[in-house]
């Protein structure tokens, strides 16, 4: 890795650490110091961008490094090399460096604000590494290679999720992830790739069995079901506050309204977006749709408030097959409890 037009463009994103600056002044001069100097600096950062103008035994040998302790990498690759070991180890590759800073901006960005869903709606910090080790484990248990193909399985399910809309504020669950990987293994197998023959069809048996993690809403008072719900950080509300859970809101009127939408199944998370004053009702009431997101419904909450009087929110489901019927429970109970607005103002 040698000094990269992208650091002056970028040095207000990244801490750029030079392995023909910094390595030297820490190794001390000798051989040994400098490649140790040089590991312990990969082990540091949280990124790794290469340019591989050519090629390059200690650029290569750095990459497999940073591979193995799973930071993300991205090569440029200027005149057009192309080596194997480029696409192996690569999270990304870009034709010049400043691309190529692009993209390994883009990729710590969206991976440092990622977030997995555990049972019970706790969430933990998204580790790359499990998704390595846990590829790892099962191609021992299958007897495959246990090296090559995590590594080319991570790469392509960080390019999947990275690309994929099924994140709810941020968090993917392990059931996103393992669908993922198992996209990995058929494009492989399709590609006909040695290494991943059969694999396919033994990750849906192994993951099956081994899925210990589920969304599942958490019980609260009387074992009433408690929903996540939460406003956006860039978004106020009509009530003027955030919100992170019910008893946040304000108004009771659409406290009932949420709790309505709490008590039907599969649904796992409710947010409020954007509001306006524009739109107002006599009482407090509420309104759902279908949306073209994918695990998403629609809705918005005719209200009150200090800062406005229509509040949009989206409601999260478990499993987008039963999205219309998640629906149409919200808008029968919205009704029984006297809360429904109409579809009318869907549109």
């Amino acid at each position: 890795m040698s000094t990269l037009p992208g650091q002056l463009q970028y040095a207000s994103d990244f801490e750029f650490i030079d392995p023909s600056t910094d390595d030297m002044a820490a190794g001390g001069g000798s051989v040994r110091n400098l490649v140790e100097a040089d590991l312990a600096n990969i082990e540091r950062s949280d990124g790794i961008l290469a340019n591989m103008w050519r090629e390059s035994i200690g650029t290569t040998l750095g990459i497999v490094h940073a591979s193995r302790k799973d930071r993300p990498i991205v090569v440029a690759d200027p005149n057009g090399l192309r080596h194997r070991m480029l696409e192996f180890y690569a999270d990304a590759t870009a034709d010049n460096p400043l691309r190529a800073a692009k993209r390994l901006r883009e990729i710590l960005r969206a991976e440092s604000s990622w977030e997995v869903l555990k049972s019970g709606n706790r969430r933990e910090r998204f580790m790359r590494r499990k998704i390595r080790l846990s590829v790892q484990q099962f191609c021992r248990q299958v007897n495959a290679d246990d090296i090559g193909v995590p590594v080319v399985v991570l790469s392509q399910v960080m390019e999947i999720l990275a690309k994929g809309d099924r994140r709810i504020e941020n968090a993917i669950t392990t059931t996103h992830i393992s669908d993922a990987v198992r996209r990995v293994l058929k494009r492989m197998e399709r590609k006909r790739d040695p290494d991943f023959v059969g694999l396919y069809k033994q990750w849906r048996g192994y993951s099956q069995r081994d899925k210990t993690v589920q969304v599942v809403a958490e019980p609260g008072p009387a074992g009433r079901i408690r929903v996540p719900v939460e406003s956006q950080r860039a978004h106020a509300t009509i009530w003027g506050k955030a919100i992170r859970r019910i008893e946040d809101i304000p108004s009771s009127d659409a406290r009932r309204v949420v709790a309505a939408i709490q008590s039907v199944p599969e649904v796992i998370k409710i947010t409020f977006n954007r509001f306006t004053s524009r739109t107002a009702r006599p009482s407090c009431c509420a309104s759902v749709a279908e949306s073209d997101s994918p695990f998403v419904i629609e809705g918005k909450l005719f209200d009150r408030g200090d800062k406005g009087t229509l509040q949009v929110f989206q409601v999260h489901v478990r499993d987008n097959g039963k999205k219309m019927q998640v629906l149409q429970q919200i808008a029968t109970r919205l009704k029984q409890e006297g809360l429904w607005a109409g579809n009318d103002d869907q549109k």
